[in-house]
């Protein structure tokens, strides 16, 4: 009876070996990955932030229309980016590209400022690094996704549990 036993468990052990074997790679590389696709993200943000000051020094000579939407422009842009935590990050970039948006089409009406090609260049950046940000974005979102498929399927979700991998939240 005891080697029955013995057999046993050695079968539950290898089986257990094989989930990790297979299951912790594939949990560890969609972890990394979430990992990249962050510091992507997290670097696009970082140069739209840089960006903001060229912003409102091209526009603050234009701006007695729209002077409290660029006072909302300073106030978002004086936090400190290294400070924030992820999701405020986003979340105040969402606010400033939403009051530059305002700004430009307040200041539009000014001849001079359709032809600026310092504020044009600066804008054309920008919305670039905002089409870089959305695709960033989904890419992130997409990497979430695949952990989060994997915290949620067996076998994968035994070792997630025990290895203590949890749901990511998405942007």
């Amino acid at each position: 009876m005891p080697v029955e036993i013995l057999i046993v468990v050695l079968i539950l052990i290898a089986v257990i070996a094989i989930l990790l074997f297979i299951s912790l790679p594939k949990l560890l590389y969609a972890k990394e990955d979430i990992k990249v696709t962050y510091v992507n993200l997290d670097a696009i943000l970082k140069e739209r932030w840089t960006l903001i000051p060229k912003y409102i020094e091209a526009v603050k000579p234009y701006s007695a229309n729209g002077l409290g939407i660029l006072e909302e422009i300073i106030l978002l842009r004086n936090t400190t980016f290294e400070n924030m935590k992820f999701m405020k990050k986003v979340e105040t970039d969402r606010e400033l590209n939403n009051r530059i948006i305002e700004m430009d089409l307040k200041i539009r009406e000014y001849v001079e400022l359709r032809d600026d090609e310092k504020l044009n260049d600066i804008l054309s950046t920008y919305d670039k690094l905002g089409k870089d940000l959305e695709e960033a974005k989904l890419v992130y979102n997409a990497s979430i996704d695949k952990l989060n498929k994997l915290t949620s399927r067996f076998p994968t979700n035994l070792v997630a549990l025990v290895a203590g991998f949890a749901k990511v939240k998405k942007l």
